[in-house]
Order: structure tokens, then sequence, then C-alpha cells
């Protein structure tokens, strides 16, 4: 699993990184909540550090968004069958503290944070 999850942290930094090569701002989503209680502490470091790496500036953005769960979505029953407690509102707001408190300042050349809350997207 860790290995897999190196994969993709090298594949996310070398799509920003030509992103950023090419002149263009990026904007990046953050799930807050994925994995749930059990896995909260590692997706907080992991996805710290991965943004931590990205060559973000100041022309760029990063979005929190809270797990919402979907009736039909296949992650609630894997998550019910595993017994995945799902993070609380609170939860989610530590977390995101967490994964902030790794970021540069925006006003040091820092990306910009923002919400991005997917129930106003969902029909």
């Amino acid at each position: 699993m860790r290995k897999a999850r190196g994969r993709y942290k090298l594949l996310i930094a070398d799509a920003v990184r030509q992103m950023k090569d090419a002149g263009l701002q990026v904007s990046v989503i953050v799930l807050l909540g994925a994995g749930g209680t059990r896995f909260a502490d590692a997706h907080a470091e992991d996805t710290a550090a991965l943004l931590a790496a990205l060559p973000l500036d100041d022309d760029d953005l990063i979005y929190f968004s809270e797990f919402v769960d979907q009736p039909n979505a296949p992650y609630g029953a894997v998550a019910r069958e595993e017994e995945v407690e799902p993070l609380d509102e609170e939860g989610m707001g530590r977390q995101r503290d967490r994964i902030s408190s790794a970021l540069r300042p925006h006003a040091r050349g820092g990306p910009r944070t923002a919400v991005y809350d997917i129930r106003e997207f969902t029909y």
C-alpha cells in the first residue's frame, strides 16, 4: 500500500510541476475525512507531505473538501464492512488544521486556501 501511495505522490508532483512549468495556475482539492478515524493521522501526514513537496506558489489554490458519503457509492459499503468510523466535523477541522500548518503562509509565497463543499454541486 505504501508503495502505491508513493507512486501516486510522484505522479501528482510530476503533473503539478508540468503545469507550473507551462505557466498555469494550479488548484488542488484535498479530501478531508478520507479513511475515517482509523486512517485520519496517516491521511493528514501524507497529504501535508505531498502538498509541501508540490511547487505551489501564491498563484495557486488548495481547496479543502469534507468527505460526504453518497448512499449508493461503493466506499460506504466497504467502510462499513471494514468498520471504518467516519470523521465528524470537528475531526475534519483538526485534519484541515494539521494539513494547513505544513503549508507556507500565503503572504510568503505559498498557495491560498479555500473551502470546497461538494454538496453545493451534487444534484
